[in-house]
């Protein structure tokens, strides 16, 4: 649904057609992430779920936010229309929809074989609320991902109005956050297998209000404009590694990850 949405933004007309087709890509999205993480705690020995879900979830910064960027752009030069690079990046999401139907296997809570040993109890959805772990990392998240958000739509007319750099600068600068989230996913999620969700999440917290400090009173210098974004690019994507993945799937029982 996610890749047919993007290929229906390439024929869009109006804004409200458009507008309504990113909703749906929203919807789809949404409705991706935490299945895709479940299925990744599912596969993944205890002592490695949070490297795992940190190489799948630093695929998003890496890809996204990263290398995304160049490629499009890239693509538009070598298509010549913006509407025809929509119909070209929404191919590579249906083949993966097409090997995760053929790949991925399903819960053993969902088998129509529960008899004995395998048999899993099942709970209410509510139930979440009982375990502290999820309602403390849901808010928590609610913060990294604010700080991810608004970093992501302000930094390209506060480097370029305010800061005063140029495009090809701005674009560098910006790509830090694809890089250095990718990073703090993947090493964070590493990390936290040898010393604890708790204590990686604190660091990642306050290391990411240090750089985001720092980069608040740092000029038009963009090495230290991209280091301390990348920086807080690290951490603020290790804490949404951790706390969409490997702190609530481990709260709670299998049938409610």
């Amino acid at each position: 649904g996610y890749s047919l949405m993007a290929r229906f933004s390439g024929l869009a007309t109006r804004f409200l057609t458009l507008y309504l087709i990113r909703l749906l890509m929203g919807v789809f999205e949404g409705a991706y992430t935490p299945v895709s993480i479940a299925s990744t705690t599912e596969a993944s020995r205890p002592e490695r779920r949070g490297l795992n879900i940190g190489i799948q979830l630093g695929c998003f910064a890496l890809i996204g936010l990263g290398f995304g960027p160049i490629i499009v752009t890239q693509l538009q030069n070598w298509v010549q229309s913006w509407r025809g690079v929509f119909v070209i990046v929404a191919v590579p999401g249906l083949i993966v929809a097409y090997l995760m139907y053929r790949t991925i296997r399903e819960p053993a809570h969902l088998s129509p074989d529960q008899s004995g040993d395998r048999k899993v109890k099942q709970y209410p959805w509510s139930a979440i609320f009982q375990h502290r772990n999820v309602m403390i990392g849901t808010l928590a998240l609610v913060g990294a991902m604010s700080c991810i958000f608004v970093i992501g739509a302000m930094m390209p007319s506060y480097l370029i109005d305010y800061a005063k750099l140029s495009t090809a600068d701005m674009g560098f600068v910006l790509s830090a956050i694809g890089f250095f989230g990718a990073a703090g996913q993947i090493s964070m999620g590493a990390i936290s297998d040898r010393i604890g969700r708790r204590l990686a999440l604190n660091i990642s917290f306050g290391l990411g209000i240090v750089f985001l400090l720092l980069l608040m009173r740092v000029g038009a210098d963009k090495i230290l404009l991209f280091l301390l974004l990348g920086g807080l690019s690290a951490c603020a994507f290790a804490i949404l590694g951790l706390l969409s993945g490997p702190v609530p799937t481990e709260a709670v029982p299998p049938a409610l990850t």
